[in-house]
This record gives structure tokens, sequence and C-alpha cells, in this order.
């Protein structure tokens, strides 16, 4: 017998409603160090999930809302992290089954990296060195480990 997976009936991912205004002030944080216009809220996103997973930071599942990234814009490399992710956090393989379950846990992280960023932006002298530090700080730590 093989287990099916139950695909969720969510059309997005949420934002924590606390500090989705901070959102667009990261989106442009973003855009500034990149040297890029049009930072997707997938980027966004995954840029918090890591943030939250890297630094075990949670919340609480957001109010579904469907505000942040439609599911149908999410590529592979994207639900591979986030499955890495649940799977991590639940030491479950049938976590990976329900796909409601995945999503409940990467909006958690989600929402505690937005909340860590929205808190360093706005207490950081100069958040953009902030952020280049801490994503050059977690290349490095990747690179060290995959050595």
């Amino acid at each position: 017998m093989t287990d099916t997976v139950i695909k969720s009936k969510r059309t997005a991912l949420s934002w924590d409603p606390e500090f989705k205004p901070k959102v667009k002030d990261l989106e442009d944080y973003l855009e500034r160090i990149t040297g890029t216009q049009g930072v997707s809220n997938t980027d966004v996103f995954m840029l918090c999930l890591a943030v939250g997973f890297e630094m075990n930071r949670t919340r609480s599942v957001p109010p579904k809302k469907s505000d942040a990234v439609r599911i149908s814009y999410l590529k592979e490399p994207h639900l591979a992290i986030m499955k890495s992710v649940a799977l991590t956090q639940t030491q479950d393989h049938m976590t990976l089954l329900q796909e409601d379950k995945v999503f409940d846990i990467v909006e958690q992280f989600a929402a505690g990296g937005l909340e860590i960023l929205a808190l360093e932006m706005q207490n950081q002298a100069n958040f953009i060195t902030y952020l280049k530090k801490l994503l050059y700080t977690n290349i490095k730590k990747q690179n060290k480990a995959n050595s």
C-alpha cells in the first residue's frame, strides 16, 4: 500500500499580520542589495523562512489570508526547501504527506524570520550592512558544511 499526499486547498501562504507592513520595506532593502527591481513575494518569503529556521524562531500560524506567496508560483526548489524544513522540524516523514502541515510549519518559521528582520530594520543603524553580513555568514557556513 502506498501513502497518498493530501493536497492543500489553499491558493497561497499568509504573512503574519503584525509584521506584514514591513514586507514592502524588506523588498526595498533586497532590491538595493541585489541591484535588481521587482523582488518577489516568494523571494521575501523564502528569506524570512530561512532566517526564522536558522534562528529557530517561530510564531503562531498566521490567519489564512492568502496574502503572501501564491502556491502556484512556488517552484520545485522552493517546495523542496519547505519540505526539508518541515521534516527537520517534525522528524516525521509522514508530515510530507500533508501539504497543509508543511505549509503551516513554513508559515510559522517565515513569521518568525519576518519578526526578526522587522525588529532589526527598526534597531539597526544600517540594516543593509546587517542583512549583508547575515546572508554572507550563512552562505559561508553553508559552504563550510558542504566541503
